[in-house]
């Protein structure tokens, strides 16, 4: 599967999976998913102004309750 281009450092936890699918069971699912949306704006944010100063960005995971985003800044 071809991953869109500049988003192969971006990785999902197995564990925001299954959130999102007990989200669904719970009937929460409109709740968690919107969240998990404004998280991944908020996260793209940094992405993109890593992007634009040139830092070396290793990989974006997010998780169940939030994202990281890690640099390779001393490299």
């Amino acid at each position: 599967m071809k991953s869109i281009k500049g988003w192969s450092d971006w990785y999902v936890h197995p564990f925001t999976l299954v959130y999102l699918f007990v989200s669904i069971v719970n009937n929460d699912f409109y709740r968690y998913f919107s969240a998990l949306v404004i998280v991944c704006i908020h996260e793209y944010g940094h992405y993109y102004f890593a992007k634009k100063f040139k830092f070396e960005i290793d990989k974006v995971e997010i998780f169940p309750f939030g994202a990281f985003l890690s640099l390779n800044d001393f490299g």
